[in-house]
């Protein structure tokens, strides 16, 4: 984004086991923002088939979850900014996401991988 006020913004992040958060500080603008949505369309059902990936980076025979299956869609949202009763900027906001898998790497302790499997790029 752009600061496009005369002020500094002040940014401020956290995350926690599963979100990140964004703050932002700064002089209240002479302007209002206002957001619709989000609306989602074009889910893609994910594949929850396991797909197993050995690699020599792991010890032997550990395990490690590195991709969960979750549905991918299409999500899109509003934005509308107002000075008093005028809008003045107008757009939305659309992001594609792809449907995820379930992905475990499997440890060969150095060995290398077997050769039916895929190996981690």
């Amino acid at each position: 984004f752009r600061n496009n006020s005369d002020a500094y913004l002040l940014i401020q992040t956290r995350t926690d086991d599963k979100w990140l958060y964004v703050t932002l500080y700064g002089t209240k603008p002479t302007w209002t923002v206002s957001v619709d949505g989000p609306y989602t369309s074009n889910i893609v059902k994910a594949d929850t088939k396991v797909i197993k990936q050995y690699t020599p980076k792991l010890a032997k025979g550990r395990e490690v979850w590195v991709e969960t299956a979750e549905d991918g869609l299409d999500v899109t949202v509003n934005r509308t900014v107002r000075q008093g009763d005028q809008v003045i900027d107008k757009d939305s906001i659309f992001t594609r996401f792809r449907p995820e898998r379930n992905v475990i790497l499997i440890g060969t302790g150095g060995a290398p991988a077997p050769p039916e499997e895929i190996s981690p790029q």
